[in-house]
């Protein structure tokens, strides 16, 4: 599971698919969304900030990413890896990881 999740300190952003997504959060997604919102900007912040056990968020945030759901840094068209299935970032989800 390590190796497909993004970096530690890769960036890490929602993406515009969230806004959208009719499917309803859980809980530790909406943990995860709620720390993107007060400024975590990575895994290894999520591990910081989050009550959450490390499995269970290294799962939480794989599934998210798979989903479209957050973007990493790492994830950009043109990459060589990446998670197989994502759709690529939009220029939405660019701009927000660029600020971050």
């Amino acid at each position: 599971m390590r190796a497909i999740l993004p970096p530690p300190r890769a960036p890490l952003a929602p993406s515009s698919q969230l806004d959208v997504t009719v499917v309803p959060l859980n809980a530790p997604e909406r943990a995860v969304v709620a720390a993107l919102e007060a400024g975590a900007g990575c895994l290894a912040e999520f591990r910081d900030l989050l009550p959450v056990e490390e499995p269970a968020l290294l799962r939480t945030v794989l599934r998210m990413c798979s989903r479209g759901l957050l973007v990493a840094g790492w994830s950009a068209p043109g990459v060589d890896f990446g998670i197989p299935g994502a759709p690529p970032p939009s220029e939405n989800d660019l701009a927000r990881l660029l600020a971050v």
